[in-house]
């Protein structure tokens, strides 16, 4: 579902929406490229001092390779953070 641009408080332009997570594109190129060193930036909003996340795969095609593998990543990812 497509987001709406926010409005910041003042009349200038719509900002665009922060994204966690890339969007999936299938028409995108499937050759992986080299990723981007990380741009993370603090907002001034609170601060979750203890985040619990739990993943949920749904089906039984997440113990197949190539998913297995991406399971595997995702979850470190989120260990990660």
């Amino acid at each position: 579902m497509p987001t709406k641009p926010r409005r910041t408080k003042s009349a200038g332009a719509p900002q665009r929406p922060i994204r966690v997570v890339p969007l999936h594109r299938p028409e995108a190129p499937s050759r992986a490229a080299a990723a981007a060193a990380p741009h993370l930036t603090y907002r001034n909003g609170p601060l979750l001092t203890a985040v619990q996340v739990f993943s949920v795969f749904w089906g039984s095609a997440w113990q197949q390779a190539p998913n297995s593998g991406l399971l595997q990543r995702i979850n470190q990812f989120f260990d990660t953070f």
